[in-house]
């Protein structure tokens, strides 16, 4: 039978409970592994415990300094359409994030950066007929090239 997926907040729960009964943090993980399955790290459970023990009992995850900004997506596809030419690394200059933030929105906004411009990724209807048109002016070229004679036109071997 397979064990129920256990939330943090649940965890940290049991963490606080196992601390104060003057559990180690090793012991609190075997005991929580044993009763959730594989669900804690020794790394996480000795943070939580040096927590604990500094006087601090609130089970909240604290507001990190170095978190990057939330990007606007529309912000991002602005500066691209206002200059195609630009590189992720300028882009995520002016933007004030990280580079790898940068080319995830880029992905997810539909952006490829090809010849040295940031150009949709799928193909719209315009681009859908032009990739028709010279496909029929190529099929209709090899119909009357010289080409299309000696590559097919006998097919006789000589030994």
């Amino acid at each position: 039978m397979s064990r129920p997926t256990v939330e943090e907040e649940h965890l940290r729960h049991c963490m606080l409970f196992l601390f104060d009964q003057g559990l180690k943090a090793n012991e609190a993980v075997k005991k929580i592994n044993h009763t959730y399955g594989d669900v804690l790290k020794l790394n996480k459970c000795y943070r939580w415990f040096k927590k604990f023990k500094n006087g601090n009992r609130s089970l909240e995850d604290v507001e990190r300094m170095g978190r990057p900004q939330k990007l606007d997506d529309d912000i991002l596809r602005a500066m691209v359409d206002s200059d195609p030419r630009q590189t992720i690394r300028e882009l995520s200059l002016k933007i004030g994030c990280p580079w790898s933030t940068v080319q995830d929105h880029l992905h997810s906004i539909g952006k490829m950066y090809r010849q040295g411009i940031w150009v949709p990724h799928e193909l719209t209807e315009t681009t859908l007929d032009q990739r028709r048109t010279i496909c029929a002016s190529l099929l209709s070229r090899y119909d009357r090239s010289v080409l299309r004679r000696i590559v097919t036109g006998d097919e006789n071997w000589v030994l």
